[in-house]
């Protein structure tokens, strides 16, 4: 039988199913497993890849029984059922962004010897007089750790690498900003002072910091490609980020 291709209107139609399923799975009990097939299913089919998305979605399937609640079972059952009755008849076009490339990164050899998790992540030019501002890079705050996690396999799944992505604890986050803090020093201050007032950089510092106290959690991603900002963010999104923002060369931009 011939076969007709899946528009990209079909696949974000999909996608908007997959996210139902998991929402609505989120709020059950003991479907960790369900949740993560699905997940799984989510990447492949942003990704282009529809071999493993039928894979992700006959593994979904196994897991159903991990539903107790039956009129849920029944209704995420029906919607695999017909995600994969499609699959049947569709081929998926390629996506608008291109596969993800691994970027490799200069690395300064400045030593990192006791340093935190995104000391050793970041460089120091990461920082603008003082100032945190990771040029070219994505940083999301997350409701949890979990979540963070969750989104850091999204990515790695997706080919990102260990040097493009990572996922750290609020705690975490809150050693590195006095980290940058104690190496600013004086001049530091003065600058930090100048760009609250202003309303940039130093104000988004803050705002991440209270969200750390709050418990939330941290996802950063290398982005030098503008061009897969958008890939990024539909990745990251079933987790709920709380801030998103892409920090370029003189300018920051709020990405939900």
């Amino acid at each position: 039988m011939p076969h007709t291709t899946l528009s990209l209107k079909d696949r974000e139609i999909d996608r908007k199913r997959l996210d139902g399923m998991i929402a609505r799975l989120e709020r059950s009990t003991r479907c960790d497993l369900l949740i993560e097939h699905l997940h799984s299913a989510r990447v492949y089919l942003l990704s282009a890849m529809p071999e493993e998305f039928q894979v992700a979605l006959e593994l979904a399937k196994t897991a159903l029984n991990t539903v107790g609640d039956g009129r849920l079972r029944r209704a995420v059952g029906a919607d695999l059922a017909d995600l994969l009755d499609e699959m049947s008849l569709h081929e998926i076009l390629p996506v608008r962004v291109p596969k993800h490339r691994v970027h490799s990164r200069t690395r300064e050899l400045a030593s990192t010897e006791g340093a935190s998790t995104l000391r050793k992540f970041f460089n120091l030019s990461d920082t603008a007089f003082g100032i945190f501002y990771p040029k070219r890079f994505i940083v999301a705050s997350l409701p949890s750790f979990d979540s963070a996690k969750s989104a850091e396999k999204a990515l790695r799944d997706a080919s990102f690498t260990s040097d493009e992505v990572v996922a750290v604890t609020g705690a975490e986050m809150l050693l590195f900003f006095e980290e940058l803090r104690l190496r600013a020093g004086l001049w530091g201050g003065l600058m930090e002072a100048l760009s609250r007032a202003l309303g940039t950089e130093a104000t988004f510092v803050v705002q991440d910091s209270e969200q750390a106290r709050a418990g939330a959690a941290f996802l950063a991603v290398y982005d030098p490609r503008e061009s897969e900002t958008e890939y990024i963010c539909k990745l990251v999104a079933p987790w709920r980020p709380i801030s998103m923002r892409r920090y370029a060369i003189g300018s920051i931009a709020s990405l939900i």
